[in-house]
């Protein structure tokens, strides 16, 4: 429970930065996780890798005021994990068409 706490609080740190409105404008939003391994860091395989995103994706779905599991989310997880100095995740936002459309 403390550490999906920090992470959550770490992330939503780093998404104030964000300009949220200009999200929420998009028809869909997809949302690709990419893990970062710290110097040491062993690679997850691919359930691990999923379920290490859980409190991010929560933090995101909260700060973005939309439940995660709406249509309007497209959530994805990269199957890189790249090294890095220290643990993290990396976070990239795209617009997408609506559901359905193009």
């Amino acid at each position: 429970h403390r550490r999906t706490q920090h992470q959550k609080a770490i992330v939503r740190a780093g998404l104030v930065r964000i300009d949220k409105a200009a999200m929420l404008a998009a028809p869909r939003l997809k949302v690709t996780f990419t893990s970062v391994m710290g110097p040491r860091g062993r690679k997850f395989d691919s359930d691990n890798l999923v379920g290490a995103f859980k409190a991010v994706r929560d933090a995101v779905a909260e700060w973005a005021g939309v439940p995660d599991g709406k249509d309007w989310w497209d959530w994805q997880v990269s199957p890189v994990q790249v090294r890095g100095t220290d643990y993290g995740v990396k976070i990239s936002f795209e617009a997408m068409p609506a559901a359905g459309e193009g």
